[in-house]
């Protein structure tokens, strides 16, 4: 936690996911919090739901999670300037990048 706090930028925010022995401590200057105005935040989460979520996402399917049903579309990286005028155009709501 200490060396990835140092790579946060200014307004950055640091998300602790998971869960870590209670006996951990970590140090973290104060003062860069204030000087990038950073936000730390705490999430506590049941690590044993992540089987639940992915049957829930199996039983939704491509009646709710297809891209093209959510406004996405994939573009590739030469073709960012179609993408960006889709986006300005409201044919999508997101585009995404491939990298080959």
């Amino acid at each position: 936690m200490e060396i990835s706090f140092e790579y946060l930028n200014y307004g950055g925010k640091y998300v602790v996911f998971g869960c870590c022995p209670p006996t951990h401590q970590a140090k973290i200057n104060v003062f860069k919090i204030y000087e990038k105005e950073l936000t730390i935040h705490g999430v506590k989460v049941n690590p044993f739901s992540f089987p639940n979520a992915i049957g829930w996402l199996s039983a939704m399917g491509d009646r709710y999670l297809n891209f093209e049903k959510l406004g996405v579309k994939v573009y590739a990286l030469s073709d960012y300037q179609a993408a960006f005028n889709d986006l300005k155009a409201g044919v999508i709501s997101k585009a995404m990048l491939k990298i080959d």
